[in-house]
């Protein structure tokens, strides 16, 4: 009796489990809760609409790092430290990302102007050591105290999104650095638009490191497709400064930064610490002349190694060679002296014909 009840039984079951499997197939789970609010403003510090943009920025810059972001603004902590109260709210409110619950919180106060940066999960941990956190912290504060809560958030938004965690290597001096007396151990070539095949991109970092050794000085080529809206000079300064680039207590350095932004077109150089007093109004103009043809031509690779050529000469003599001839386009010529050539050159030809057919005309008389 029960072995027929069973046999009964046993294929409805089956065929049940079956249809629940076609039609409610499963739930694909994602790292990340993304039911939360990343950017959590208890100060209402932040306009409500420039929140709602930033918490989506947020997001997508977490899932493409693969790590949570989660920020806190408050004016007060329950009487625990930045650290404590850090670690139980990222964990109160489950942030993380896969297993290891991987992430970054940034901690603002804005009662005591205070800014701390934690990282959470192994890899975190070691791609973004004590000393960058630290750094991240203090450019949140300045730009806080300067330019207010929303732009502090978007510059920590920026440090994490261009701090290179890819290719870090050991300095020459055999120390990994930022910032420290060997320089940064980010890669000298960050090619963010796309502009060099994989041989280019060497050949440039070969060049950049023998200048670095032989001038004691950072040499940084950026590019990229987009400023998030800054003036090329101060995002190409941002990113040197969040990827620890410079050698010595003044970050002495140099960058080349080329933006291929659609309406923003162009490139910025300037140095940094003691090489800052070489790149004159005067060097640059020349610099500027040295690379615009090949700018222009699409030739980016030769323009870049031409370019830092002529840096390698500047730092040796302190002066930018002047470009050569070859690639010099020369003075312009005016429009309007051009046009009164043309209108000359026409005049005398017509004069000229005027005066044959005279002369035809009167031999034919």
């Amino acid at each position: 009796m029960i072995r027929r009840i069973l046999f009964r039984i046993l294929p409805l079951l089956m065929l049940t489990s079956l249809f629940l499997a076609v039609a409610c197939p499963a739930v694909e789970t994602t790292p990340m809760r993304e039911d939360l609010w990343r950017l959590n403003d208890y100060v209402e510090a932040i306009r409500e609409e420039t929140a709602y943009e930033l918490d989506e920025r947020i997001l997508h810059i977490a899932f493409e790092k693969k790590m949570d972001l989660p920020i806190c603004i408050n004016n007060e902590f329950a009487g625990k430290s930045p650290a404590e109260f850090g670690a139980w709210f990222y964990a109160h409110n489950e942030f993380g990302y896969g297993e290891d619950r991987e992430g970054l919180l940034l901690i603002v106060d804005t009662a005591n102007h205070f800014a701390a940066v934690s990282a959470f999960g192994p890899i975190c941990g070691e791609r973004y050591p004590e000393a960058v956190r630290e750094r991240m912290a203090k450019k949140v504060m300045d730009v806080y105290l300067t330019d207010g809560c929303e732009s502090a958030v978007a510059a920590y938004l920026r440090f994490v999104d261009g701090y290179i965690t890819e290719n870090r290597t050991l300095s020459p001096e055999g120390t990994s650095a930022d910032g420290d007396a060997a320089g940064s151990s980010a890669p000298n070539v960050v090619d963010k638009a796309d502009l060099f095949t994989m041989e280019e991109e060497r050949g440039i970092g070969e060049q950049l490191t023998r200048l670095r050794e032989k001038h004691g000085a950072d040499f940084v080529l950026l590019t990229d497709t987009t400023t998030h809206g800054l003036r090329k000079g101060v995002y190409g300064a941002e990113f040197y400064d969040f990827n620890g680039y410079g050698v010595g207590e003044d970050r002495n350095g140099m960058f080349l930064f080329l933006c291929t932004e659609e309406g923003n077109r162009g490139w910025w150089q300037a140095g940094t610490g003691a090489c800052e007093s070489l790149f004159t109004e005067e060097n640059i103009e020349r610099l500027n002349a040295r690379l615009d043809p090949y700018m222009i031509a699409g030739d980016h690779a030769a323009g870049v190694r031409a370019f830092f050529e002529d840096v390698d000469a500047m730092f040796a003599s302190g002066e930018s060679p002047d470009p050569p001839q070859a690639r010099d386009w020369g003075t312009p010529i005016p429009i309007a002296a051009l046009i009164g050539l043309v209108i000359l050159v026409l005049c005398v030809f017509l004069h000229s014909r005027k005066k044959t057919r005279r002369k035809v005309l009167d031999e034919l008389r």
